[in-house]
This record gives C-alpha cells, structure tokens and sequence, in this order.
C-alpha cells in the first residue's frame, strides 16, 4: 500500500534544523531581544550577568614608615625590631584588616635573629662563667703550686720521690718521714679539686711508714709498688698540668 500524498512531490533535500536556544545562550548574547511585554528602557538599564565594574577595587597595600623602621631595627636589634615589627602589624590590622610583607619578613627576621642572639649571649655566658671560675682554680692553687716548686720534678719521680736507696732501715724510715711530712704540707695548702689526692698520697706515706717502724724490716719493691698505685691514682699530676701555670 503506497502511503505518498497524492500531488506531493518526493525530495531528497534535508532542511537544517537550529537547536533551540538555552538560558544560558540568552545570558551571554546582548544582541536578544527584550520580551515584548518589557520596556526596552528597562532592558537597557538593568546590568550584564558577569558585569563586575561597580565593585570597588581593592586597595593595594603600602608599607608605613614605621613598617620599614620594623625592618631596620630587625637586622640591626633583632629584640627591639621584633617589637615594633608586633606593633606595626597591629596598627596596619586595623587600619587596612592586612599587614603588608615588609612587616611580616620584619617579624620573622627579627624573631629568627632574636633567638640566635639570645642562644648566642647563653653560649657566651657559660664560657665567660666556665674561665671565670677556671682563674678562681688558678688563683686558689697558687699557693700549692709554689710548694710543690720547692722540690723541683718531684712529679716526675718513681712514687712521687718515693726513697729508693738502699740504706740502712734507720736512715730509710727518716727518709720516710722527711716524704710524709712533706706531703701532709701539700695536704693543708691543696685547693679542694686535689686535695682528696694528696691526702691519698700522705695517708699511704703513713701506712708504710708504720709498717717499717712495727716491723724493723723493709720490702722496698713491694712498697714502692704500693705507693706508686696511690700517687698514679690519685689525679695530682693532671691537676698541676692543669692548673699550676
């Protein structure tokens, strides 16, 4: 059955058709039409969609005086540009609700400087107080220095000029005694950093001392052996290194 419309000629010719025209085209296009029911006038006045030009435009921020003086002070007074730095960021707060880069690399520079000037100031401090008291140690030894000085290199010597001749028991214990008082002397002049040492040394002088006396016989091996572990124990020769200048 042949549906064709009497008289109606076929034709191969397509027709474009336009797409109809969105909400949003109408926004972007200025040359539509208003409504026919709207006052062109009104049209006219009423604004574009994406018109921003009655927006104020925001005021670029300067920097005050007193902001570059923050800056200054930063390098130069680390504590005191902190300061003013703090101050100056305050005011441009309220006066602009913003704070401009000079015063804000201000108040990093400043409290950056401030902390390596105060670790700075505690570094030195405790060197200052460790000399301090290092020339208190001096001046309180002088007057063990200056006796130890009497007997030239005795330091040096086995068991600190432990005696070692082989005399006569008699003769010996009187060596014994003449070493013993000499370092009960040091004892009462060492300043208290030695003076636990040289007591060492006297109270083991007094020790062998009494043993040769009880027993009228002498081991001079054994007994410098024994007094030379007191006197390398007992810290006198790092201490004069030390100290006695």
């Amino acid at each position: 059955m042949n549906d064709a419309i009497p008289g109606a000629e076929a034709s191969t010719d397509l027709v474009p058709v336009e797409p109809a025209p969105s909400a949003f085209d109408f926004l972007l296009r200025s040359d539509v039409a208003p409504p026919a029911d709207e006052d062109p006038g009104e049209s006219a006045a009423r604004p574009a969609a994406f018109d921003f030009s009655d927006r104020p435009e925001r005021e670029v921020p300067k920097a005050s005086p007193l902001e570059w003086v923050s800056l200054a002070l930063a390098v130069v007074l680390p504590p005191l540009g902190l300061i003013v730095s703090v101050v100056a960021g305050f005011i441009a707060r309220r006066t602009h609700g913003w704070t401009t880069w000079v015063v804000k690399t201000a108040t990093v520079v400043g409290a950056i400087l401030t902390v390596v000037l105060v670790a700075g100031g505690l570094v030195f401090t405790a060197i200052g107080n460790a000399q301090a008291a290092d020339a208190k140690i001096v001046a309180d030894s002088a007057a063990f220095c200056a006796a130890l000085d009497e007997t030239p290199g005795v330091l040096e010597q086995p068991g600190f000029g432990w005696p070692t001749d082989r005399s006569a028991i008699p003769q010996t214990i009187v060596e014994m005694q003449a070493y013993l008082d000499r370092w009960t002397a040091l004892t009462d002049v060492a300043p208290a950093g030695v003076r636990p040492g040289v007591r060492s040394v006297a109270n083991a002088a007094q020790s062998l001392l009494t043993a040769v006396q009880t027993n009228q016989a002498i081991d001079r091996a054994r007994n410098l052996s024994d007094i030379r572990s007191v006197t390398s124990a007992s810290g006198v020769t790092q201490y004069v290194a030390k100290y006695c200048r």
